[in-house]
């Protein structure tokens, strides 16, 4: 796989944009637990077939526990014409971003 290969010449984010649509790929409980402030929670399989009837105008940044389910499901958008990033690092990343914008982790959105 090279870069020409997709849509987007990289596949991982480093930061949420304002606007983008955040999808959450991991289990339900790790959800429930807490997720980025306004993420959707979608399950990687549903997401992987009914990605298509999501809006191509806007901007997707993905993540799951490692980056693997949300970088393969990033790249699968890419590939039919939707702007999707995985955040690289997965919640990790996530918590080392929301950090160094000053969002404690502890408030990311506890259910």
């Amino acid at each position: 796989l090279t870069a020409t290969d997709l849509i987007q010449p990289y596949l991982f984010a480093a930061d949420i944009p304002d606007g983008a649509v955040v999808l959450d790929c991991r289990e339900p409980q790790h959800y429930e637990a807490w997720c980025w402030p306004g993420a959707e929670r979608w399950d990687p399989v549903d997401l992987a077939e009914r990605f298509p009837a999501l809006d191509k105008t806007r901007r997707y940044i993905l993540y799951c526990t490692l980056g693997l389910h949300s970088g393969y499901l990033a790249e699968a958008m890419q590939r039919a014409g939707y702007e999707a990033y995985s955040f690289k690092g997965g919640v990790r990343g996530l918590q080392a971003y929301a950090q160094s914008r000053g969002i404690p982790v502890a408030t990311l959105q506890a259910r």
